[in-house]
């Protein structure tokens, strides 16, 4: 099995901006369940932390843990293929996303993107002086 590393170049050929996930997913590969960190995600893939990649087959399916726009936390099932494999990693094309899935992802990294609101002064002084 070989090992490869993303290098700027393979960055930025990305078709979709990414954001970081972080929560566990159980992915199912051969009738078995695996667990998975999400290093980052897109709505044309996602980058996985697993301890022995060479132990994953080439398709699999995910079940990604996203917060909406209300802050629920939901699920998105996605196939997906492995393209790459690194030493702790794979990379995973998405096959068939539903419409559903497709625009939860998009509004995920969306706002993953933006920069956080700014607070006012007036709520950090409320928070500073709190009593106890």
């Amino acid at each position: 099995m070989s090992t490869t590393s993303t290098t700027a170049a393979e960055t930025d050929r990305r078709h979709h901006p990414r954001a970081p996930l972080g929560p566990a997913l159980q992915q199912y590969t051969a009738g078995a369940s695996v667990a998975a960190n999400v290093l980052d995600v897109s709505e044309g893939g996602a980058r996985l932390a697993v301890s022995d990649p060479g132990r994953l087959d080439d398709s699999l399916e995910l079940w990604l843990p996203l917060m909406d726009r209300e802050g629920k936390l939901t699920t998105c099932h996605v196939k997906g293929e492995v393209v790459r494999r690194e030493e702790a990693a794979v990379g995973v094309r998405f096959e068939r996303l539903l419409p559903l899935h497709f625009l939860q992802l998009r509004d995920y990294v969306w706002r993953a993107s933006q920069p956080p609101e700014p607070r006012s002064a007036g709520s950090r002084l409320r928070r500073l002086f709190r009593s106890s």
